[in-house]
């Protein structure tokens, strides 16, 4: 079966935590996030601030952030305009069953979950997890590498 996925260029997309995260360290695939904060509508689960503050914090324990950068960094994602999924049981059961079928956590499947209920892209910097959805032609049609021309 063939989904039609909004837009790529400029079109809605679900950004998760690893393309987020390059909206605020300077790193490699930074100038391509920032291109997707260009007013087009920007969907994420809760989860991301989660996953987020977590990255933060590793970056912190591993020295390359001091703690107030790390919470400046987090408040300028949590202001960034993402709209909210509704997330429900029926959202965390096709994140299961997506984490089953690509043998990938089921924190990266939300976001996949989320793309698919919107029938929109996730934009991730997540090698793994593009190659993961790779090989699924269900889940391949909603994964976009981060810097890929088809992910702006």
């Amino acid at each position: 079966m063939s989904v039609a996925v909004a837009g790529p260029s400029s079109g809605p997309c679900v950004v998760d935590a690893s393309t987020a995260l390059k909206w605020v360290l300077q790193e490699d695939g930074s100038e391509a996030a920032v291109t997707l904060l260009d007013g087009r509508p920007l969907y994420a689960p809760a989860l991301i601030y989660i996953e987020v503050a977590n990255a933060l914090w590793s970056a912190v324990r591993r020295q390359r952030l001091l703690p107030e950068e790390a919470a400046d960094a987090l408040d300028l994602i949590t202001r960034a305009p993402l709209r909210q999924g509704a997330e429900d049981a029926s959202l965390a059961q096709r994140a299961l069953q997506l984490s089953l079928l690509l043998d990938h956590p089921v924190y990266d499947c939300s976001y996949l979950a989320l793309a698919m209920r919107h029938k929109v892209p996730v934009v991730t910097a997540d090698r793994r997890f593009v190659r993961a959805a790779a090989a699924v032609p269900e889940a391949a049609a909603f994964v976009r590498q981060l810097g890929d021309s088809a992910a702006h």
